[in-house]
């Protein structure tokens, strides 16, 4: 049943997204700026925040979208350690797409989900 849950949550988190805008972008790209900010704002490319409060939905959005996995992390698959933060599991992401451009273009639930799975595998039981 939990897993259905996360699996819903994560579907719902898509869908709310490509519904909202039909251009929206929800790919490794996209969030790779997003999350970017969140872990390093004052690295930010915006000039003069020109973009201000798109860019605070973004970093949000970062926040939210990555606060899905941390929450859902032991039905998603991934043993995280009990008292990581938002902000570590970013750097995570971050780090993770940064390793691998050529999967940028790829969906940012799949790309989060590797990235974790990766850093947190589970041990066997």
């Amino acid at each position: 049943m939990r897993v259905f849950l996360a699996i819903m949550s994560l579907l719902l988190l898509v869908n709310h997204a490509l519904a909202d805008n039909k251009d929206y972008n929800f790919t490794g790209s996209r969030f790779l700026g997003s999350c970017s900010q969140l872990i390093n704002p004052n690295g930010s490319t915006s000039q003069d925040m020109k973009n201000t409060i798109t860019d605070s939905m973004d970093v949000g959005e970062c926040i939210g979208a990555i606060k899905t996995f941390l929450v859902l992390s032991y039905e998603l698959g991934f043993c995280r350690p009990e008292t990581v933060t938002v902000g570590q599991m970013a750097r995570v992401f971050v780090k993770y797409l940064e390793e691998n451009p050529d999967k940028l273009h790829q969906g940012f639930a799949l790309l989060a989900h590797e990235a974790f799975l990766k850093t947190w595998p589970c041990k066997s039981r």
